[in-house]
Formats: C-alpha cells, sequence, structure tokens
C-alpha cells in the first residue's frame, strides 16, 4: 500500500489524499462543487447578510409550467404540467398534487399532442402525425392559402368545353402547379362552384355568399388569425367566387388577390375590393354565347385583359375556354398583371392614317412574356391592341 500524505489541518479533522493523480483530481473537483452549491444556497438566503446560515430547499413551483387540463372529472389525473426545461411531465391531482412523474426521452421530445385538423382528407396518416412530420415541406411559411373555384360542367356534349368533373378534377395540374409558382404559395383549397347551366350571375355570386356562410371552417382549414386567402375562378365559378370573397371579408378574413379566368356571364354583380385581374383568351366560344359578345369585363376589376392566340379561329371557339382552366396560362396573366402603357410622341392614328398632333399611339411594357393583347383595360381606362406588337390605341392625349 501506497504512503498517505498529510497536506492540512482543519479542526483536528485531516483531509489526505493519494498520490495517485486521477485520485487527486477528483477530490479536487469534489471540493470545488461542494464550495459551489454552498455559495450558491446562501445567495438564496436572505439572512446571510445578517451573518445567518441556512439549509435551502427548492420546491417544484407547478404554476410555472405548462399545465393541461383534464377534462374528466373521474379521473384522479387532474391536469399534466410539461417541465421543458428539465425534461419530465408530472401528473397532477387535487391541488396540484404531484401523483406521479415521466421522464420525457430524446426521441419523444417533438411529438405532436393535437390531431392535424386535416387528418380526414389523408387517412393512411396518423392523425397526431401532423402535416406528415415533414413541417418545411407541407407548411405554408407565409400562411397564404389558394381557393380554386370551378364554373359549370357536365358528361354530355358540353364536356368538351366545360370538363365532366367539380373540385380538384376541374382544373389541370398545369395550371394548379402554374398558380402555385405564380403567387408562391403550396397550400390549396377546392370549392365547386357549379350552379345550374342558365343561373344568372346574382343568383350565382347569392350561391357563393351562402357557400361561404355555411362553410367557412372548410374554406379556411388549415389557416390561423391572420393569414390570407387568394381566389382563382373560372367560368360561371367567377360570379360564385365574389359572392364568397363578400362574405369572407365581412368575417374580417383578408383576400389578397382574385384572378378571374374566362368569367361567364359577369352580370349582376361587381367585383369585391380584393386587388381582382380578369384574363380572357380570344374567340372564346362559350363567353361568345354566355356573354353575348367576348368583351365583357366584370364591373370594378383592377385590370382586365384579352389575347391573342396567335391560332385559328375555329380553333380557338373550341379551345380558348378550356385553355383557361387547364393549362398554365400564368406567364399570360404576368403579363397581364405587370404591363404599363406609355403614351409615344405627338402623333394620332386614325383608319385614314397617322397625323402629328395630340397622341393616341401607346406602347407597352411589362410584357415580359410577349402577350399579345387585343384588348386591356387598367384601372378603369381602355387600350386596344394593333396589328404592331407591344403597340395599343388608347385614350387621346394632347
Amino acid at each position: 500500500m501506497k504512503k498517505l500524505k498529510k497536506i492540512k489541518q482543519l479542526k483536528n479533522n485531516y483531509i489526505y489524499t493519494k498520490f495517485h493523480s486521477k485520485m487527486k483530481t477528483k477530490i479536487l473537483l469534489s471540493l470545488l462543487l461542494i464550495s459551489s452549491f454552498a455559495a450558491n444556497a446562501q445567495n438564496d438566503n436572505p439572512y446571510a447578510i445578517f451573518g445567518h446560515k441556512t439549509n435551502v430547499v427548492y420546491e417544484t413551483k407547478v404554476k410555472d409550467f405548462f399545465i393541461i387540463p383534464n377534462n374528466d372529472p373521474s379521473s384522479k389525473t387532474k391536469a399534466i404540467a410539461f417541465n421543458v426545461d428539465e425534461g419530465y411531465i408530472l401528473f397532477l391531482g387535487s391541488n396540484d398534487s404531484i401523483l406521479s412523474r415521466t421522464k420525457i426521452q430524446p426521441d419523444q421530445l417533438l411529438r405532436w399532442l393535437s390531431i392535424d385538423p386535416l387528418a380526414n382528407e389523408y387517412p393512411s396518416i396518423s392523425p397526431y402525425a401532423f402535416v406528415a412530420n415533414n413541417c418545411i415541406n407541407a407548411i405554408d411559411p407565409d400562411g397564404r392559402k389558394i381557393v380554386f373555384v370551378n364554373g359549370y360542367y357536365n358528361t354530355g356534349s358540353l364536356s368538351g368545353l366545360a370538363g365532366s368533373v367539380g373540385g380538384q378534377g376541374y382544373w389541370g395540374t398545369d395550371l394548379i402547379s402554374g398558380a402555385q409558382t405564380f403567387f408562391g404559395d403550396k397550400k390549396t383549397g377546392f370549392v365547386d362552384g357549379r350552379g345550374a347551366w342558365n343561373s344568372t350571375g346574382s343568383e350565382r355570386f347569392d350561391a357563393g355568399y351562402a357557400y361561404a356562410k355555411a362553410n367557412l371552417t372548410t374554406i379556411t382549414a388549415g389557416m390561423v388569425e391572420g393569414e390570407t386567402v387568394k381566389i382563382v375562378s373560372h367560368s360561371m365559378g367567377g360570379a360564385y367566387s365574389e359572392g364568397m370573397i363578400k362574405y369572407l371579408q365581412e368575417q374580417k378574413i383578408a383576400v389578397e388577390q382574385v384572378v378571374h379566368l374566362s368569367p361567364a356571364d359577369p352580370s349582376g354583380f361587381t367585383a369585391s375590393s380584393a386587388p381582382t385581374m380578369q384574363f380572357n383568351l380570344e374567340n372564346d366560344g362559350v363567353l361568345l354565347y354566355k356573354n353575348f359578345g367576348e368583351n365583357y369585363m366584370i364591373p370594378g376589376v383592377d385590370r382586365y385583359g384579352i389575347a391573342s392566340t396567335a391560332r385559328g379561329k375555329s380553333d380557338d371557339l373550341q379551345l380558348s375556354h378550356i385553355d383557361t382552366k387547364i393549362n398554365n396560362i400564368w406567364g399570360m396573366v404576368g403579363d397581364l398583371k405587370n404591363i404599363q402603357m406609355n403614351i409615344t410622341g405627338n402623333t394620332m392614328s386614325t383608319p385614314f392614317g397617322t397625323f402629328t398632333g395630340p397622341s393616341n399611339s401607346y406602347n407597352s411594357t411589362g410584357n415580359s412574356n410577349g402577350t399579345q393583347f387585343n384588348i386591356l383595360n387598367i384601372g378603369g381606362t381602355d387600350y386596344k391592341g394593333t396589328s404592331a406588337p407591344n403597340n395599343f390605341i388608347g385614350p387621346l392625349q394632347y
């Protein structure tokens, strides 16, 4: 056995240490810890300034924890309290008495404690696996939602012009993905605004208002207070969606932007105060029938345009209406959103030639995708396209 060496004497009690380096290190650390605990204990002693030392006893303060009450009055457990800092759960009885406690394991810390509000739409996923446990991919970071409102459809002879199903199946995948890119959002919802084939714009407006009033929870599913919605409508869904928007705004739900694609029979109602665009393609056979002409703007829209397709009229009559619900037409919609008109020179164009003087000739900028518009209305001002690219006839300026 190795010899022991006396290193210090305190009130007839001796502390010895071995020469072995590991033992010296352990004892030194122990002394430091004891000193630290003692110092901290006295820091919590309100009588220390008078030279009085006392033992400090710590107690669990349940009121400082995150507590969830138990709504079952027959249960002995009245609530559970989460101590997030130390990583355990307390099961509380009457008067906050602690019945038991459970340590939270590291792999349990990120489990969801409530049911996913959209669980019914995904029966293959556990209702407690909120957004399939993939928040980064499934949560809309800026809290906005795109609501698509379809128009009329049937399974008969008109299915080629209007489609045969409603809801998400009404829309082309290219159009949906294009809208998500255009708006910068992934969260979507779908509303069937079909109605009767011979219903008027005002009747569909009223139907949309009634639907929103009865189904507000469905429309706003997955949203929280302060989030906004954006509306995309097609054909007869235009009037229906405006009725929905009216009720949403009455409920203080912000509608950030509205895009009406080829709205049919836009009469008997006006656009809401939300920023609104209306986009049509030329020679739309459905609109020529429903609107008694293709140039029919919803009163109150901020931007309205009819775009050229550069194809034959017979093809347009069959394709233009369905194009705006299936294909990715968002580049053209983007041009409608961004196009600006600039007066050019002091010339006036007439059927008899161009003359110097007051000007009604405009050049367009901002339509970076090259969309050629036949008709435009920007902020209430009408412009008509010419055969020259990006050239328009507008209001006369002196």
